[in-house]
């Protein structure tokens, strides 16, 4: 799976993630203080999925993007590295299944995806 990792998600998961096969790019690294939109468009450029804590980004998704990109927002019951390594071991197989774009909110739970 090819990431684009938002800066509210900690360097700890970025390396999880990439020890686990993923294609990690942060956005920390090339574009430190990005606005959401144009988190969104690097992402369409370079062909990545996003991956967040901010819910913005269902509004820029449902609003402007809808369809075009998958954008995975971590809701864990309490924000820690464990929860949210936990969250990511738990679904992204799954997702990765998947071959239409959506909206997916993710918790330790399970996920839910809009389309």
């Amino acid at each position: 799976m090819k990431l684009l990792i938002d800066e509210n998600i900690p360097p700890v998961i970025s390396r999880f993630l990439k020890k686990k096969g993923h294609d990690v790019l942060e956005v920390r690294e090339i574009a430190k203080g990005t606005d959401d939109r144009d988190i969104v468009e690097i992402a369409l450029e370079r062909n990545r999925d996003i991956l967040t804590l901010d819910l913005d980004f269902g509004d820029i998704y449902f609003f402007s993007k809808r369809g075009e990109l998958n954008i995975y927002v971590l809701r864990p019951s309490t924000l820690n590295i464990s929860n949210l390594k936990t969250i990511l071991v738990e679904n992204l197989k799954e997702i990765e299944k998947s071959d239409k774009n959506g909206l997916y909110i993710l918790k330790e739970t399970g996920y839910r995806v809009l389309h």
